[in-house]
């Protein structure tokens, strides 16, 4: 792969991790590290209602999802920008072929061409 196009790929890279990682503290600083009686604003001393309480469970673990989401993405995006140290970056992990340009503008991580990606998906198909 041209030089131009892999400095390309990794800003591009940069980018997208900087604003998952942003988005990651925003997430665990607004809604891991309170309990629940101070993400209500509940200043009395008596608990929560059932059904507040099984709202704001629901919230956490909505959030804990994105979290876990969050995370997954990162490390795809550190996977991608190891494979461009490495000099692997754009050749398919299966068949060893070059992924295409409209691919990697689409899925910047993506390690599998479109043809090896399909076949994976529909073996996961066939296997239910």
């Amino acid at each position: 792969m041209e030089k131009e196009k892999l400095a390309l790929y990794r800003e591009k890279l940069m980018e997208l991790q900087e604003s998952h990682l942003v988005e990651k503290k925003e997430l665990e600083a607004d809604y891991l590290h309170n309990s629940q009686k101070d993400e209500s604003g509940d200043l009395s001393a008596y608990s929560l209602h059932p059904a507040d309480m099984a709202t704001d469970t629901y919230e956490k673990e909505k959030n804990i999802a994105i979290l876990s989401n969050l995370s997954n993405t990162l490390i795809t995006i550190n996977e991608a920008l190891y494979r461009i140290e490495q000099g692997s970056y754009g050749i398919c992990e299966e068949c060893r072929k070059e992924i295409s340009d409209a691919r990697l503008d689409a899925m910047p991580t993506a390690c599998l061409c479109i043809e090896c990606k399909t076949k994976k998906s529909n073996n996961k198909k066939n296997d239910r």
